[in-house]
């Protein structure tokens, strides 16, 4: 008889499979919506239960339409991605507070769903996605605090644009807490797609948007704007440029439509 590797490999099972509704019977598995499998593939179909006893899932929670501001991994906690369903885009919505494990042998009974299917292209990034919700880097509290006064505002400035922007960088000098009259040194990036900066009317929005946050950084005790907020075509930009830099878009400051 074939080993569970050998099993879960004919089976189909890879990182990015998906369970299809009612396929498995666990408690866990609830409601109408299919399962993203997130495991690497080789832990996935790994020949010893005892070593690797947990399938690790995503809920694609089915929703009307994407939102750009939960597009391209830039929210934190939850992402909108378009998967595909017998053939047909079906946007969905994934939530890191939905993770879900089962009995990795379940997987025996059954074989990946036909009808939903994650692109490929997007597994990588959903994967990084979530891990990011343990890696990212914190921001020092005194730094918090500078900013909090200032989010809505920088919030009603961004969001708007939300669909123009790759990745949002800022570089806060130093990365650690200070205090009294001490301030961090700070600089943003806004890297959009060559695309976008080729058509003028949407390259004058962001220039404009640039110089609104100029002005509302400016305004925030205790953060000094080194320079004006720079808006710069993705491809141009080197990784020499924005080694200091975070990408400020994944962290819970920009987690848009959140209260504060």
């Amino acid at each position: 008889m074939p080993g569970l590797r050998d099993q879960l490999f004919e089976l189909g099972w890879r990182q990015g499979s998906i369970i299809d509704v009612g396929a498995i019977n666990h408690p866990t598995l609830t409601g109408d919506d299919p399962f993203l499998i997130i495991n690497q593939t080789c832990d996935l179909i790994h020949d010893q239960i005892e070593t690797e006893p947990f399938a690790e899932l995503l809920r694609l929670r089915r929703i009307k339409e994407i939102d750009p501001a939960f597009e391209n991994t830039k929210n934190p906690r939850k992402a909108h991605i378009l998967a595909l369903h017998h053939g047909a885009p079906a946007p969905v919505e994934i939530s890191c507070i939905e993770r879900i494990t089962i009995p990795r042998d379940l997987l025996r009974g059954c074989r990946p769903s036909s009808s939903w299917q994650v692109v490929a292209a997007d597994i990588p990034d959903l994967i990084v996605w979530f891990t990011q919700r343990y890696l990212r880097t914190a921001f020092p509290n005194s730094f918090e605090e500078r900013i909090k006064p200032h989010l809505k505002k920088i919030r009603k400035q961004i969001e708007p644009h939300q669909a123009l922007i790759d990745t949002l960088f800022i570089r806060v000098d130093p990365l650690r807490e200070v205090s009294g009259d001490d301030s961090h040194a700070v600089r943003l990036l806004i890297a959009v797609k060559k695309a976008t900066l080729d058509e003028p009317d949407k390259l004058q929005a962001l220039h404009s948007m640039a110089g609104q946050l100029d002005s509302i950084f400016e305004s925030a005790k205790g953060l000094d704007l080194e320079a004006p907020v720079n808006v710069q075509s993705l491809n141009k930009i080197t990784l020499a440029q924005v080694q200091d830099y975070l990408e400020w878009n994944r962290y819970d400051y920009l987690s848009f439509g959140e209260d504060d």
